[in-house]
């Protein structure tokens, strides 16, 4: 007798049997209905392998009527529904991904036109070249004269550019760097309008508002009359170094010193400091010093205004010294400096002073032609490098460096301070220079740009890690090495790091030297190096064995000295901060891993380790053990 079978299921096969959404047709198999029955375990459904078997009974009773029998396809159709919304949520995805690149697109778009407008190479003359777009305050504001009308706006990013009245600010509001323009203000007296503070959209690193243009206008011509209370004082003492010292730097400056009279330096030495940070009588390191080394005096500062940054041109000023090599406490001597006072550039200028990193074309501090600086200091802008303030050698007794030593005063303590404040200097650096230019004092800027010296910080490594500066004589040959990036600390487990020097390559224009960050430190102290590949440079290695006093024997040995003083002051070495490669290469090898297992697992849940209830995986078994007799 013929067997009516169901086929049930739209796209899927159980066994060879077809089955179609909600059922219909039948199919007539002479086949026993309990071996059809362990065939079950072919059906890709789960869910519906136990609804079938529950219904084995039914089948037995219909089989020899001739009557099909039919599956409720609920939960079939609550399946497909189901299927649906991850396909609804993937095209939403989809939609708000494309929409989020169309609008990235046209947002790159309109940020690189806008990068090209101010970025504008012309821009650079606007603010230099005359006619100048603003104008020259004559005289000091009287407190009843001064009036702010406000910010007048412009476009392209040239305050010569066309008026923008929309873009118009009270003179409380904030000017930002990307605003172009000029403050307005009035002579409440003679009804002179006065338009000043001219900016492009690359003026300022900091917001400012045009209430400030009174103080802005005032500063040039106050510093042109300020004189330094009390006076520049002399000794009988010719030539010194001086340094400007607070407890952290001990180890170090202990280390300098040492170092300086290894090379046979014989200089005289002044330590300045204030006597609320370091107590002179209790310190062991500082009267070891004094005992062993009589040419070694300490300076107590006076001025509670002389904090930070201002210590170093306090020191000089106030230096006994006629002839004075500043110096700072992380800056190692390759050998004895004496003779840059008898090079035939500081003979002839009467000052010496090193680059810096950073010139008008490559800065980070915004020391370039269309910054407000030039202005405030009634400057004409000068295309020179930015100068570096960790050493700094000049001749106190020459006339012109006096009228150079109170302008320098002048910037570091004036009581405006918008030098500080809109940040158109970094701290000490360039106001060395700035005062000498403005004083018209003449110095020699060293011409030999300073090279990396650091180390590769692994073996697949393509970049130098610099973590110092080397700077070079008048001659160019390699006198200091500031180690302001990785600083001498003298702890127990310190030891010499560098291995090669990177300079710029000798027959480059000095104008294609770009510093930039090349990454970071296991600490994260960030490394600095050329721009690759734009910087043609020349990579020296370190020649450890050599017997002179070079880059790494002098490094060992300021080392070595920094952990004497160390041990002399008692101190400890503090717990190593935890690396921050480390918890990167952490997260990626440790973390990051098991949570991709856990997705992974919930997806495979998810998808299909679910569909298998306890019942199916039996029919399974029981499947295997007998196999198939449909033909």
């Amino acid at each position: 007798m013929m067997q009516h079978m169901p086929t049930l299921g739209k796209g899927c096969r159980w066994g060879r049997i077809s089955i179609f959404e909600g059922f219909s047709t039948t199919s007539t198999i002479a086949k026993p209905v309990g071996e059809l029955r362990d065939r079950i375990y072919f059906n890709p459904l789960g869910e519906m392998q136990e609804d079938a078997l529950h219904r084995s009974e039914e089948w037995r009773e219909r089989q020899g009527k001739g009557v099909p029998l039919k599956v409720n396809s609920n939960k079939h159709e609550r399946k497909r529904h189901k299927s649906k919304c991850p396909r609804i949520a993937l095209g939403v995805l989809l939609a708000l991904t494309f929409l989020g690149v169309l609008a990235g697109v046209i947002y790159a778009i309109r940020h690189r036109l806008h990068e090209a407008a101010i970025m504008d190479p012309a821009l650079d003359l606007v603010l230099t070249s005359d006619p100048l777009p603003y104008d020259n305050v004559p005289s000091l504001w009287r407190d009843d004269e001064f009036e702010c009308l406000g910010w007048r706006a412009t476009d392209n990013c040239n305050p010569r550019g066309p008026r923008m009245p929309a873009r118009d600010k009270p003179c409380d509001a904030m000017v930002v760097r990307g605003d172009a323009g000029t403050c307005e203000v009035r002579n409440r007296t003679s009804g002179q309008v006065f338009h000043v503070m001219a900016t492009t959209c690359l003026s300022t690193r900091r917001p400012f508002t045009c209430n400030m243009a009174r103080a802005f206008t005032d500063f040039s011509k106050q510093i042109a009359t300020y004189k330094h209370v009390p006076a520049p004082q002399f000794t009988s003492t010719r030539r010194g170094v001086v340094f400007s010292i607070y407890m952290s730097t001990l180890p170090s400056v202990f280390a300098i010193v040492r170092l300086l009279r290894s090379y046979g330096c014989i200089l005289p030495i002044e330590f300045f400091y204030h006597a609320d940070e370091i107590t002179v009588d209790t310190n062991a390191l500082l009267q070891r010093m004094l005992r062993d080394d009589r040419r070694i005096s300490l300076r107590p500062i006076d001025d509670p205004a002389a904090t930070r940054f201002r210590t170093k041109p306090y020191a000089i000023y106030h230096s006994a010294f006629d002839q004075v090599l500043l110096l700072d406490c992380d800056n190692i001597p390759l050998h004895d400096p004496t003779y840059l006072f008898d090079s035939v550039a500081f003979v002839t200028h009467g000052a010496i002073f090193w680059p810096d990193l950073w010139h008008p074309g490559n800065t980070i501090f915004s020391v370039q032609p269309q910054s407000l600086l030039w202005q405030l200091l009634d400057m004409h802008f000068s295309d020179e490098w930015e100068q570096e303030s960790g050493m700094v050698l000049v001749d106190r007794r020459r006339r012109a460096s006096a009228a150079a030593l109170h302008k320098l005063m002048a910037y570091t303590f004036a009581t405006n301070t918008l030098l500080e404040s809109l940040e158109l200097v970094y701290g000490d650096k360039d106001l060395f220079r700035l005062a000498w230019r403005n004083a018209s004092a003449p110095y020699h800027f060293i011409e030999t740009p300073p090279a990396f010296a650091g180390l590769y910080t692994s073996s697949w490594s393509t970049s130098l890690c610099g973590v110092a500066m080397v700077q070079h004589d008048p001659s160019g040959r390699a006198v200091f090495l500031h180690r302001n990036a990785l600083k001498i600390s003298g702890r127990r487990h310190e030891l010499p790091l560098l291995t090669h020097v990177e300079a710029l390559d000798a027959r480059t224009d000095p104008r294609r030297f770009v510093a930039t960050c090349t990454g970071s430190l296991e600490n994260g102290q960030p490394c600095w190096g050329f721009r690759w590949p734009d910087v043609p440079t020349q990579i020296t290695a370190i020649d450890w064995r050599a017997a002179s006093a070079n880059i790494h024997t002098a490094e060992a040995h300021a080392i070595s000295f920094a952990k004497q003083a160390r041990h002399i002051l008692g101190l400890a070495d503090a717990l190593a901060p935890v690396p921050r490669q480390s918890i990167a290469w952490l997260w990626i090898f440790g973390i990051l891993p098991v949570v991709c297992a856990l997705l992974l697992l919930t997806w495979h849940h998810r998808s299909g380790g679910s569909r298998r209830s306890p019942s199916s995986l039996l029919v399974m078994v029981k499947a295997k053990r007998k196999p198939s007799a449909l033909p």
